[in-house]
């Protein structure tokens, strides 16, 4: 018995070995750049909700009510072009 267990173990090692040595400079490489990608658009989503946040609690109370109720008037506006 151990000597099938020793076989089973250097022939997994010996499969995995190849296909784990190019794997890591490819895999380094993507796992930065997707990092570095998320990071950058972390930052940017951060920054977009907050100049947001602040444009809206500084708008006009008409505007933002106007701005609410919008897309239902635009709705409601184009409904009979349906039958055209």
């Amino acid at each position: 018995m151990p000597s099938i267990r020793h076989t089973q173990g250097t022939l997994a090692r010996q499969t995995h070995l190849p296909l784990l040595n190019p794997s890591p400079p490819i895999l380094y490489f993507s796992l930065e750049t997707v990092l570095r990608f998320v990071q950058y658009n972390l930052v940017y989503a951060i920054l977009g909700v907050i100049s947001l946040s602040f444009t809206v609690s500084h708008l006009p109370l008409q505007v933002f009510v106007l701005l609410s109720a919008g897309p239902k008037q635009f709705h409601s506006h184009h409904t009979p072009m349906h039958g055209f």
